[in-house]
């Protein structure tokens, strides 16, 4: 009877056995079938992102050169804008300033006015009071003018006695003093009468002279 009970056991075991061995490569084929099903939606996914970043990618690049190019435009134009007008300067100085020797000069013929409003006006103009660098140069505008007095680049409101020119900061280049030599007043301003240098007050109005160094 033990031995009959033994037997079935073995029996029983063994068929156990086999059909798990029976059952368990539908469960190898069932778990890769699962990782299979997994890596191939993660893969799409991916692939789908991918997808969405690339064109997000390319709408901001286009988006970027729209800027760039509009941008060039703009830089294009301001600079056309600004040669035109550098280039409408130049004639218009050319029209305004005269070439009397080596350089250009504006003879104011009509309006009189304070030294410092002939400062502003020949500023305006696109130069600035001016000075003679030697004899020469004084003799040649000379003859350009009309009779009358001129304000030129030089004053002594910095320093008393002390005439300098208001463009470098320094003693302009030569003078030519009348008789009456300049004084030590208060407010005097250089101004040419009849070939020669005198010093009024600058708030007495005269005529003036502009340069430019186009």
């Amino acid at each position: 009877m033990l031995r009959c009970s033994y037997f079935l056991w073995v029996f029983t075991v063994c068929r156990l056995w086999g059909s798990q061995a029976q059952f368990q490569p539908i469960m190898t084929q069932s778990i890769l079938d699962h990782i299979a099903s997994h890596q191939h939606q993660w893969f799409t996914y991916t692939a789908q992102v991918q997808g969405e970043t690339q064109a997000k990618i390319d709408r901001m690049k286009a988006e970027l050169a729209g800027q760039l190019n509009a941008l060039q435009v703009k830089t294009d134009s301001q600079h056309k804008s600004l040669q035109d007008t550098v280039k409408a300067r130049k004639t218009q100085k050319t029209k305004v300033f005269e070439k009397i020797g080596s350089r250009y000069f504006y003879i104011e013929k009509q309006e009189r006015l304070n030294w410092f409003q002939a400062f502003n006006k020949c500023r305006r103009l696109g130069g600035y009071l001016a000075t003679f660098n030697d004899l020469e140069e004084l003799q040649a505008v000379s003859g350009k003018v009309s009779p009358g007095a001129y304000w030129l680049d030089a004053t002594s409101l910095a320093k008393k006695g002390v005439f300098l020119s208001t463009r470098t900061g320094e003693r302009p280049p030569f003078f030519r003093w009348a008789d009456k030599r300049p004084t030590k007043n208060e407010n005097e301003c250089v101004n040419m009468y009849m070939g020669k240098m005198w010093s009024p007050n600058c708030w007495d109005e005269y005529l003036f002279i502009c340069q430019s160094d186009q």
